[in-house]
């Protein structure tokens, strides 16, 4: 498979999943200010401090208000990360290599970055936004779908694994980060109240509640959170899960040793851990140490199989 060609399959798959679990961090922060009492405060700010875009959201921001964050998170085209630029990406990288998709997929591509782009104005409005993030998810839900039951077992398909395999492990622990801004709970009893509403979103932004329910049994705290969310072996989108399809990607493509390694690192990191026994500073530290992990798997595979391999 040509590298460059691997490359644009491996930015659709990241891009696209981007677009979905940026459109998921927004809802599970729209909802937690619906359903919070007013006496707590949230500030959108630390969606920008979540998704590591405090640099670029300052060059064309004065103010972190919910019109500036919502604006730039979902529909700025000055910024990669938002969904409309990244489903714009992954729709580019789609076309470039269409000869690799089924035409339904491609179809079904094109079609979610025309919905998005058509309905720009129900993103402002609070009454329209959650339905709007609904349609984009399920969209790219239908995307992942098609592949999954249309595309051969090949280079390509694992490329498309990695690539959302890395994305969503990233934004895993991006969006329980939004859950680690406050105290946990037995450090601060005064917010008790608090805790159910706050980490009950953090699982249905990601369509895990009923997953959690079912195999944790526990009721919806923090620490338990963490605990599934970063280490289950059996729900799709936590850190565990995608590290070990990560690797079973990775084991078919030549020339895998190096990324290999770096995911047996990081499986390490979440085998071993004990988010249950870690207060709150470490818990964000240890989230910003598997983000750290995730990037120098990513440059292992650009060095692999994209830079390296096109030069």
């Amino acid at each position: 498979m040509l590298s460059r060609v691997a490359e644009r399959v491996y930015w659709m798959s990241r891009n696209l999943e981007r677009a979905e679990n940026t459109a998921r961090l927004v809802t599970v922060y729209a909802n937690l200010l619906l359903d919070l009492p007013r006496t707590y405060q949230l500030g959108w700010e630390t969606l920008i401090q979540i998704t590591g875009c405090e640099e670029a959201f300052a060059k064309h921001y004065k103010r972190p208000d919910e019109r500036n964050v919502i604006k730039f998170l979902l529909l700025d085209g000055d910024n990669p990360s938002s969904v409309l630029s990244s489903l714009a990406a992954a729709r580019e990288n789609a076309r470039t290599t269409r000869d690799i998709f089924p035409a339904e997929a491609w179809e079904q591509l094109n079609e979610l970055h025309l919905l998005a782009q058509g309905n720009t104005s129900a993103a402002g409005n609070r009454s329209q936004r959650h339905e709007y993030l609904s349609q984009l998810i399920l969209g790219c839900q239908q995307f992942t779908g098609l592949i999954a039951g249309t595309l051969s077992r090949d280079a390509a398909y694992d490329f498309i694994s990695v690539g959302r395999g890395i994305e969503r492990a990233d934004m895993t622990t991006r969006i329980l980060d939004v859950g680690l801004q406050y105290p946990l709970e037995d450090e601060d009893r005064s917010w008790t109240s608090f805790y159910n509403v706050l980490w009950l979103n953090v699982l249905q932004s990601i369509s895990g509640d009923q997953m959690y329910r079912r195999h944790v049994r526990n009721r919806v705290n923090g620490r338990d959170v963490a605990g599934f969310l970063l280490q289950d072996q059996r729900f799709p989108r936590s850190v565990s899960f995608c590290a070990s399809e990560l690797e079973k990607s990775l084991r078919q493509l030549p020339h895998g040793n190096d990324a290999v390694r770096n995911v047996g690192r990081l499986q390490r990191m979440l085998s071993t851990a004990k988010p249950k026994e870690l207060n709150l500073q470490e818990l964000h530290s240890y989230l910003d140490d598997l983000q750290t992990e995730l990037g120098t798997l990513h440059n292992t595979l650009c060095m692999t199989w994209f830079t390296a391999a096109g030069t």
